[in-house]
């Protein structure tokens, strides 16, 4: 399960939407100041007029004098006497209430982007926790990490620019309405350039969509490059392979690096055309001011001083958008890839029950089958009918692909049979997945564990667990001593992926802590297959102890953990071709005989 790369119908306006739709108070908020500031910002420029009127200067005749009147009247309103300090006053006031706007402004808009990028994250990670199993395997860990981290981020910083576009955009109409005030031509000019403007600036905007989305595949890729690399270090290290990796890396960093200044590149040539419009435009609308319309000098200083504010903000615009656009990819691989997580969630209507399918009789699977594709000719498993008995102890066996960890997860409740059903007790469990996994412990052969202590290890499982079950989980796994010789016992760190302890104490450790679950039903996966013989005897030993309190599903490798089974399944392509106990499977069965083979056994004790 990837994230498609392309827009897929994500614009800058179905963000916004997206942003309002997730956040409405706060982007009502955004937008109201987008709309405030920039009229406080354009009155602070109008009140040029009564500061030049209240020291007498002399621009000639105008036309503004309804500006005037209206200053004028505004002063006799508030009390504020025509002169000189009193327009400063105003200014002051209004230039403060600007500042104050802007400063509330920056606030909203980085409470506004972080609440919903973050908003983002969790219902991708809920989305990917939710997922049917069988989804899950399909996507590459190191993406979804990319998603929630790298492309996350750049959407971060594409939300800033799109409450600055709200911002600009919203500044520059203003700004244009106030020198339509002034001068409806020169407006109007203004106006035609930008337009005559657009073509050449778009096919850079297009480019800059280009890098976007061939940038969310380079990253993509580098953090797969990265994290496979750092995985596998020590294999690396043991093939002296580190420079064929180094020249990977340094392959898709290239790529990355050109991408980056592909797209800053097409930024700056836009950047450059709007910048030499624009400065071509104003002068032409300058010269057309003052030698065909012959407008009155105060009129002619204001639109300078409006124009001269509404160039950088016409280039911000533009900045802004390419930018925007830049960052959609990301955006779009991100929704796209939580959309396909939510189209496979699992149907659990039970999850917050809290209540436990009551298991005390038997597990039975009436004629299960399983594929992993519909339309697949290949069953993974077929026609299988079996029965584990409460407090028993099952062994299924078989070659690599014969089907039994495709069993164990189905006995999970991870994959749902296309045919068939697995009741306990009667009841199905898949119409009750969260409460059988509540009775389910479960070791698999690669082990997880986490970056942290032995004992956060352990409560990952059961957060509530007192001491007395922590030792008792360590002792039932034969892993007690292990941990007391530590010298920092439960706190010790067991590194990435628990890498400081060795095979077999890391797959003790894993089974202590399915233990702790106190579970009615425990599968181990080849959870053995790392122990030397001394552990895996006592790890069996623990378990035969368990016998009659615990049903235990053991799939197997080695025949060695098997003898004492009450009974022993064999699969072969997907089928059960023998069940019975050791002895009797040995006497009559050929394929048993020959997985014995395979593997001598120890002499019985």
């Amino acid at each position: 399960m990837q994230a498609i790369e392309d827009n897929h119908g994500v614009t800058t306006g179905k963000l916004f939407l997206d942003l309002f739709r997730n956040q409405p108070k706060l982007c009502a908020i955004a937008v109201l100041l987008a709309i405030l500031l920039p009229f406080c910002s354009g009155l602070t420029i109008l009140l040029t007029i009564p500061i030049l009127n209240s020291v007498d200067i002399s621009l000639g005749p105008s036309t503004s004098n309804s500006i005037g009147e209206f200053f004028r009247s505004v002063f006799a309103t508030i009390g504020v006497p025509q002169s000189l300090l009193g327009a400063l006053f105003v200014f002051i006031s209004t230039s403060t209430i600007q500042a104050m706007l802007l400063w509330y402004q920056l606030r909203v808009n980085a409470r506004l982007r972080v609440k919903f990028v973050v908003g983002r994250q969790k219902r991708l990670n809920e989305a990917i926790g939710a997922a049917q199993w069988l989804v899950c395997m399909q996507v590459r860990p190191q993406d979804v990490a990319h998603s929630l981290s790298v492309e996350a981020d750049r959407v971060l910083k594409g939300l800033k620019s799109l409450l600055s576009l709200v911002s600009n955009v919203s500044l520059a109409v203003v700004y244009l309405l106030f020198s339509a005030c002034l001068s409806a031509a020169m407006t109007m000019v203004v106006a035609f350039v930008g337009l005559v403007l657009t073509p050449f600036v778009m096919p850079m905007v297009r480019s800059s969509r280009g890098s976007g989305v061939q940038l969310s595949r380079l990253t993509r890729q580098f953090y797969r490059d990265v994290l496979d690399h750092l995985a596998g270090v020590k294999e690396a290290k043991s093939m002296d392979a580190e420079s064929r990796h180094a020249v990977e890396f340094e392959t898709v960093a290239d790529l990355v690096a050109q991408t980056r200044l592909r797209f800053e590149s097409a930024k700056g040539a836009s950047h450059f055309v709007f910048s030499f419009g624009t400065a071509v435009g104003i002068g032409f609308s300058a010269y057309l001011a003052v030698e065909v319309l012959k407008i009155p000098i105060v009129n002619l200083f204001l639109l300078i001083i409006i124009y001269s504010r509404l160039t950088p903000r016409l280039l911000k615009i533009q900045s802004d958008f390419q930018d925007i656009v830049y960052m959609l990819p990301a955006y779009a691989n991100m929704i796209n890839l939580q959309r396909v997580a939510e189209s496979a969630a699992e149907n659990r209507p039970d999850e917050s029950s809290g209540r436990k399918i009551p298991f005390k009789k038997s597990i039975e699977l009436t004629d299960v089958g399983f594929r992993y594709q519909n339309d697949a000719d290949v069953w993974a498993l077929l026609h299988i009918n079996l029965t584990f008995a409460a407090g028993s102890v099952t062994a299924i066996v078989g070659h690599s692909g014969s089907g039994k960890s495709t069993l164990a997860d189905l006995l999970l409740g991870l994959l749902h049979p296309a045919e068939g059903q697995i009741t306990a007790d009667g009841t199905n469990i898949h119409n009750h997945v969260s409460s059988w996994r509540r009775l389910v412990g479960y070791v698999p052969q690669d082990t997880f564990l986490l970056h942290d202590t032995i004992r956060a290890n352990l409560l990952w499982a059961n957060p509530k667990a007192t001491a007395d079950d922590i030792s008792e989980a360590l002792r039932l796994a034969s892993v007690d001593d292990v941990v007391a010789g530590l010298p920092d016992g439960l706190e010790t760190i067991v590194g990435e992926r628990g890498l400081r302890l060795s095979g077999g104490e890391r797959q003790r450790i894993a089974l202590a802590r399915a233990m702790l679950r106190k579970p009615s039903v425990l599968i181990l996966d080849e959870a053995t297959s790392s122990l030397d013989a001394e552990n895996q005897e006592k790890v069996m030993s623990a378990l035969r102890t368990l016998h009659g309190k615990l049903t235990v599903i053991l799939i197997a490798h080695r025949m060695s953990t098997v003898r004492s089974a009450d009974q022993i399944v064999i699969l072969d392509q997907g089928h059960v071709v023998a069940q019975g106990r050791f002895e009797e499977l040995r006497a009559k069965n050929d394929r048993f005989r020959k997985l014995i083979n395979d593997e001598p056994l120890p002499m019985a004790s």
